[in-house]
């Protein structure tokens, strides 16, 4: 599990993890939630063209049984990787910043006037559904992002990039960077 950061809720005993596969491999034949993907699935084993194989999975592992709680699969032409830390909250929310798009699609995508970017997404901490998604304009996230209260208010905050100035999503600032603030 030598993977991006991991996150423990005392309240569903989950830990959650995003752990990256392998498409070289052979993997193990089981049912998991495919989340953007539809309804249950078999994990694929062996051929990559297969579009049942995921580069990702969110993992909701029950410490209490040694279970799944749940598992969310996100491929290169959905949300990409999560190369970032998951958290949870107290209010039963689990957020996951995704590197966006990968495959071939999304530079047509590009074309076509879309910006690429990641995507910051909520899941309900007990089900694994999803409750809530943001786009970066950018390429991408820095890290995990962060929980905090202030005057009695709970705010999440994710550190992302945006493109230069010159670029679909960019500012005319040309600044490269920014940390976005929801408030829960």
């Amino acid at each position: 599990m030598n993977f991006p950061y991991k996150s423990y809720s005392p309240q569903t005993h989950n830990l959650y993890a995003c752990v990256r596969s392998s498409h070289s491999g052979k993997g193990n034949t089981g049912n998991f939630s495919a989340g953007t993907e539809g309804t249950n699935a078999a994990s694929a084993t062996g051929a990559t063209s297969d579009p049942r194989i995921f580069t990702v999975m969110l993992e909701a592992i029950n410490m209490t049984n040694n279970t799944f709680s749940w598992q969310y699969g996100s491929k290169n032409s959905t949300y990409g990787t999560c190369n970032n830390g998951v958290f949870s909250t107290a209010g039963n929310l689990v957020f996951q910043p995704f590197s966006g798009r990968t495959d071939p699609n999304a530079a047509t995508l590009l074309a076509n006037g879309v910006a690429s970017g990641g995507a910051f997404v909520a899941f309900d901490a007990t089900t694994g559904k999803v409750l809530w998604q943001w786009g970066s304009p950018g390429a991408g996230f820095a890290k995990n992002g962060i929980t905090y209260s202030y005057k009695g208010k709970q705010y999440v905050a994710i550190y992302h990039s945006i493109p230069a100035s010159t670029a679909l999503g960019g500012i005319p600032s040309n600044q490269r960077d920014r940390m976005t603030v929801f408030s829960l």
